[in-house]
């Protein structure tokens, strides 16, 4: 029987990350260190290595540079059946070992468990470990629950280790290069790419908690690559 989940911030359209419907964010995040690294290097992919294609264009008899194209469909997306999903996300420097559950899309967001304890991986992205980068989602606290899985998400240090179980055992390993916060209207597509080399993006809410509608402004956003590289 398929558990119920609540929908989150990641608005897959258009790459932007949108504000949860129901107010769940209350519990102010501390202890964040300064932000480091840089984004655009994590995972190493720019955006002609994202695409998935090539197309040529042929104007007045001169042919164009080629222009890689890739299928929207989600359909289009899914991997292989023989690729094993994330079972559990731990980081011990924020003391963080959560299960991870395969979600989907409600609309053009996508969803995050509605347990705040629990981490979302998204399902029509990369497998940790694989081409692309992973998207783990969380929760940083609930109204009713407390804190989520990503409360320290915003304490993370250059470095940090970060090792995702996968549900036949195997274990990939991460280390954090970059932190970001970004508003949530502006958040950079490539976190979903699915092509290029490996990497890893944690999320969740942060910046400032706006009282009038009951969420947070901004999101914080984990880059990791592969430990050694």
């Amino acid at each position: 029987m398929r558990r119920r989940r609540t929908a989150i911030v990641l608005v897959i359209t258009g790459g932007a990350l949108a504000a949860a419907s129901s107010p769940l964010w209350i519990v102010p995040v501390s202890g964040r260190t300064p932000d480091f690294g840089h984004p655009s290097l994590a995972g190493g992919s720019t955006e002609r290595e994202q695409a998935g294609g090539t197309a040529r264009a042929d104007v007045a008899g001169v042919a164009s540079p080629e222009v890689r194209v890739r299928s929207g469909r989600l359909a289009d997306l899914r991997r292989g059946p023989s690729e094993p999903e994330p079972a559990r996300v731990s980081i011990a420097a924020i003391g963080l070992e959560a299960q991870v559950v395969a979600v989907d899309l409600d609309g053009r967001t996508m969803e995050v468990p509605q347990d705040v304890s629990e981490v979302g991986w998204y399902r029509y992205g990369a497998t940790p470990g694989g081409r692309g980068s992973a998207v783990l989602a969380a929760h940083v606290d609930s109204g009713t629950q407390g804190p989520g899985a990503f409360y320290r998400l915003g304490e993370l240090t250059r470095g940090a280790e970060i090792i995702v179980t996968m549900e036949d055992g195997g274990r990939r390993r991460f280390v954090a290069v970059a932190r970001r916060s970004y508003p949530k209207t502006a958040l950079p597509s490539g976190i979903f790419r699915r092509v290029g080399s490996p990497g890893l993006v944690l999320v969740t809410c942060g910046g400032n908690f706006d009282t009038s509608i009951g969420r947070y402004t901004d999101n914080v956003v984990v880059y990791a690559e592969p430990a050694g590289g």
